[in-house]
């Protein structure tokens, strides 16, 4: 088989890990479980279309955040240790975002910086 050519097995595990990942994300993002009552009696589950405003928080994040919370500290100082870890994991954070939506990181970085 040529190099860059790909076996069908590979695709099939890669197209199965992606699924599982995408049912763990909803599965576990904080808020998609929740039901309202309407006015007139019916429940309905939640549907939320405002990201721009603000995320429902996965569940990967959740459990992050709290194995941190105990080591937070104000980023972008170097005066004490909790400060440097603080700045090294918002810099690794925002290196991860960056490739995730795959943009340029210096045009970001000015966008993004709250300098």
């Amino acid at each position: 088989m040529p190099a860059n050519m790909v076996d069908g097995n590979s695709n099939g595990r890669a197209a199965a890990a992606k699924a599982a990942m995408l049912s763990k994300l909803r599965t576990s993002t904080t808020g998609l479980n929740v039901e309202y009552t309407l006015a007139s009696g019916q429940k309905t589950r939640r549907v939320h279309l405002d990201s721009t405003a603000g995320t429902l928080q996965l569940g990967i994040v959740r459990d992050v955040m709290k194995k941190y919370m105990p080591y937070y500290a104000n980023t972008h100082t170097n005066v004490h240790f909790g400060a440097k870890l603080s700045t090294r994991e918002f810099e690794w954070a925002h290196d991860m975002v960056l490739s995730f939506f795959d943009a340029l990181a210096s045009a970001l970085r000015q966008i993004c910086s709250n300098k």
